[in-house]
C-alpha cells in the first residue's frame, strides 16, 4: 500500500479473542476469514484486514468502532490528542508557556509531578545532546551544516 503524507491510520489489536472477535464484526469480514488465526494463515488474513481498512477513512473507522471493545483506535496527531475529549478529561495534556505539551507522568496522588521548566525552543539543546550521544564536534557542526540537525539561538 502506498501511503500519502495526508493518510491517516488506525491502532489495531486486538489480541484477545473476544477483542478480535468485535474487531471482525466491525471490518464485516468475511466469516470464512474470521476464523483463520494459525500464524500460516496470517498473510492471507493481513491482506484481507489491509484492504478493508484502506477502504474507509480513520474517522469511518473511529465512528464505527467507538463504542466496541474491538481495540481499534484512531492514530492522532499531537494536535488531535490534545482535544480528545478522553485526553482532555484525564487532563493528559497541558500549555506551558504557550506549548502544548504532553502532561507529566506517571502521575500519584502522593507525590504530585510538575513541569519543572519552560519548553526549549526548537533546536535549542541539539549539541549539548549530540555530544551527550557521542557525536564529535565536527559531526555535529557536519549536521547542523546539512540541516540535518537543527541549532537553537
Amino acid at each position: 500500500m502506498h501511503e500519502t503524507a495526508d493518510q491517516k491510520h488506525v491502532s489495531v489489536g486486538p489480541l484477545e479473542p473476544h477483542f478480535y472477535e468485535a474487531m471482525m464484526q466491525g471490518v464485516e469480514l468475511d466469516p470464512t476469514m474470521a476464523d483463520r488465526r494459525m500464524p500460516e494463515e496470517w498473510p492471507e488474513l493481513r491482506n484481507e484486514l489491509a484492504e478493508k481498512f484502506i477502504s474507509r477513512t480513520r474517522d469511518d473507522w473511529q465512528e464505527r468502532f467507538e463504542r466496541t471493545d474491538a481495540c481499534v483506535a484512531p492514530v492522532l496527531s499531537l494536535s488531535e490528542a490534545a482535544g480528545h475529549p478522553h485526553l482532555i478529561a484525564r487532563e493528559s495534556f497541558l500549555d506551558v508557556d504557550g506549548v502544548v505539551q504532553p502532561a507529566p507522568a506517571p502521575r500519584f496522588s502522593r507525590t504530585p509531578s510538575a513541569v519543572q521548566s519552560s519548553p526549549a525552543e526548537p533546536g535549542e539543546r541539539s549539541a549539548v545532546v549530540l555530544r551527550e550521544w557521542g557525536f564529535s564536534a565536527s559531526e555535529i557542526d557536519a549536521l547542523f551544516d546539512s540541516g540535518a540537525a537543527q541549532q537553537g539561538g
